[in-house]
């Protein structure tokens, strides 16, 4: 039962990660008298809520996640999940909501993620944004900030064919 919890910690730790860099950008909008959070760009936590239902929707659909990545995504408490998940892009992205929870590298201990899992992960993110219209410029923000935190999830040594950057396929403009 431990181990089913540790990796339901995969999607909310990896994502979350994104969000947590990105607390309390700007709004990329000139007319903006007062400059908007990324979490009010983002609808709040109704819009919110919606990334996070199409990230777990695309990664149940997705036959690049092997299956015990997403196994997590359709068993076992997944309201709790998607829970953590939204508390989690909520609190840094500027919202009231609050996260407690263990770091990345922590949290993906042991789970063997490779590039290639990172890779899937980060596609079907990109596409939950973008169906969600994300502006181009938050999406990019977003995606370059997941990038980042490949080496804190990534546990399996890459090969060079692995290392393409879920960015290259990010929209230019909204």
């Amino acid at each position: 039962m431990f181990e089913f919890l540790r990796k339901d910690l995969l999607l909310v730790v990896l994502v979350a990660a994104v969000f947590l860099s990105l607390t309390l950008l700007p709004s990329a909008d000139a007319g903006d008298k007062k400059q908007r959070t990324i979490y009010e760009r983002l609808g709040g936590e109704k819009g919110i809520t919606q990334i996070v239902d199409d990230i777990f929707a695309n990664v149940i659909a997705d036959p690049k996640i092997r299956k015990e990545h997403k196994d997590h995504f359709q068993m076992g408490n997944v309201a709790g999940l998607k829970r953590k998940l939204i508390d989690q892009i909520g609190e840094a992205t500027g919202g009231p909501q609050k996260y407690k929870g263990k770091n990345m590298k922590d949290a993906h201990k042991g789970m063997k993620i490779t590039n290639d899992d990172f890779n899937a992960l980060m596609d079907d993110v990109t596409k939950a944004l973008v169906k969600n219209k994300v502006d181009a410029k938050d999406l990019r923000t977003l995606i370059k900030a997941l990038q980042s935190m490949r080496k804190y999830v990534v546990e399996v040594p890459a090969k060079s064919s692995q290392l393409r950057p879920a960015l290259e396929k990010a929209p230019l403009a909204s």
